[in-house]
């Protein structure tokens, strides 16, 4: 699965010469805003010559390439949320929304990303907790609901999770447990875990290969069975691991004098080689690269020193990632094509 983007055009050419390596490609168009009304944004981007271009270039390769967009909830409060979830009309609007969409613009299914909410969590102070728990019950009615209509035009439904280690002492609002009841219960067709990220805005790996197989792991396992009985999530089996999607960045992040400067791509990475002298550390307990160099930075007053680290893929940290997908037998969910260099797709 591959994701493509407006602000990195070659990712759209990119994903068209690849074809024969993709099942899924997610467009990232639209946004999905609250109110009294839900309303999606982003149509105007939608190209449908580029949908039928990536559909026939997946028929020449021999496949079915699915065009599976993201429905992006961006900027949504846990009000909103809760609103979401506790009203079943709510629930329906948005199952109309998405629904009419995809017959629209021909799309293969949706794919859910709760966008902050995937990151935000309930406290264990009792009645936080109560509320928490109440929330992931209905948490499942809701990709049921979503369900009902999608599913009978054979439309898929794929659901983007943060990671389960951010949760040590909370209960995350878009909780794993309805996931893997929904995937049990065919509600939801795979879910896509955003194994990145993992320093933040620290000097550091951005996905330490045997953490990023952990999260994936995490969501193979049911949670003891107390919480299952206490949520009334009965005879639920554990997902399959073709049902998930494990995150992989095609990007990387410059700190310079251990400060986050931005994230860099594969045309940034190339000058920067080209103009400083770099020396590149292999990392073995994250499997990434590091690149460090110094800059001279003169004034009138004095000349000084910057130091600079920069983390990006490459063809054996890419190589890595994937030996420990084949492992568990998922899927990789590439974030994102136009951000990465021509030839990473060589090794997939």
């Amino acid at each position: 699965m591959a994701y493509v983007t407006p602000w990195n055009k070659a990712g759209w050419q990119l994903a068209l010469d690849n074809a024969e390596k993709l099942d899924v490609v997610v467009p990232v168009w639209y946004q999905v805003k609250p109110g009294k009304k839900y309303r999606l944004m982003g149509k105007q981007d939608v190209n449908k010559t580029w949908i039928e271009a990536i559909h026939k270039a997946g028929e020449e390769a021999g496949r079915r390439i699915k065009v599976i967009p993201r429905f992006y909830f961006e900027k949504w409060t846990s009000t909103q949320w809760i609103d979401l979830l506790n009203g079943t009309s709510r629930a329906e609007e948005l199952r109309q929304l998405l629904f009419d969409e995809c017959i629209a613009s021909d799309l293969d299914g949706v794919l859910l990303d709760f966008a902050s909410l995937s990151f935000a969590s309930y406290g264990l102070d009792a009645p936080e907790m109560q509320v928490g728990n109440e929330l992931v019950q209905v948490q499942a009615q809701l990709y049921q609901i979503l369900a009902q209509h999608l599913h009978l035009v054979g439309k898929e439904i794929i659901v983007v999770t943060a990671p389960l280690s951010l949760f040590h002492s909370s209960i995350p609002y878009v909780h794993p447990v309805p996931i893997q009841y929904a995937l049990h219960r065919r509600d939801i067709d795979a879910v896509m875990v955003m194994t990145y990220d993992y320093s933040g805005n620290s000097p550091g790996p951005i996905s330490p290969s045997v953490w990023a197989k952990g999260c994936v792991e995490s969501l193979l396992s049911l949670p003891k069975q107390e919480l299952l009985d206490a949520l009334h999530f009965t005879d639920i089996t554990p997902p399959k691991p073709k049902q998930i999607f494990m995150g992989m960045n095609f990007y990387g992040t410059h700190f310079k004098n251990g400060q986050f400067v931005g994230h860099v791509r594969g045309d940034d990475v190339l000058k920067i080689l080209s103009v400083y002298k770099t020396k590149i550390d292999w990392e073995s307990n994250s499997e990434e690269h590091r690149f460090t160099w110094r800059e001279e930075e003169k004034s009138e007053l004095s000349n000084s020193f910057a130091d600079h680290t920069m983390y990006y893929p490459t063809i054996h940290s890419i190589t890595k990632r994937k030996e420990k997908a084949e492992s568990i037998g998922c899927g990789l969910a590439i974030w994102e094509l136009g951000q990465g260099l021509p030839y990473f797709m060589d090794v997939l």
